[in-house]
């Protein structure tokens, strides 16, 4: 039998001071994030694995929550990748041309755009010069 100690934090790890089913969510970051504990929170929802948590740690709630920050996430990373895959095409389009030449294009941006749009391939393929 065990002692007096460990009946206690037995019984600790199953109620709350109140007598309610505590959280059976395991990893709740310590004070200075060093050791996990339990959850201290009395435990309301029964999961489909018919253990008790509550609502913060309810499995289904928690990936809720994260789907919601990884769309989030996603959402933002595909945004900033468009921005940088054009700011490549646009750094590709105008190699080699001088500031003196980059002026006198129309709208370095808009033709970027359109080279980009056709696959970001030079029309004059393997031609050095423009001249077929």
């Amino acid at each position: 039998m065990g002692s007096a100690r460990d009946v206690a934090d037995q019984k600790l790890k199953q109620f709350t001071p109140t007598g309610k089913p505590r959280c059976k969510y395991p990893d709740v970051p310590g004070q200075g994030g060093w050791h996990n504990h339990q959850c201290y929170s009395g435990g309301k929802y029964k999961s489909k694995d018919g253990k008790v948590y509550c609502k913060t740690h309810l499995p289904e709630n928690v990936k809720a929550r994260r789907d919601a920050k990884q769309a989030k996430w996603n959402k933002e990373w595909d945004a900033s990748s468009a921005h940088w895959s054009r700011e490549r095409a646009m750094t590709n389009f105008c190699e080699g041309l001088s500031n003196e030449q980059m002026r006198d294009l129309p709208s370095a941006k808009v033709l970027a755009d359109a080279w980009l749009e056709a696959g970001g391939v030079y029309p004059f393929k393997g031609d050095s010069d423009g001249d077929e």
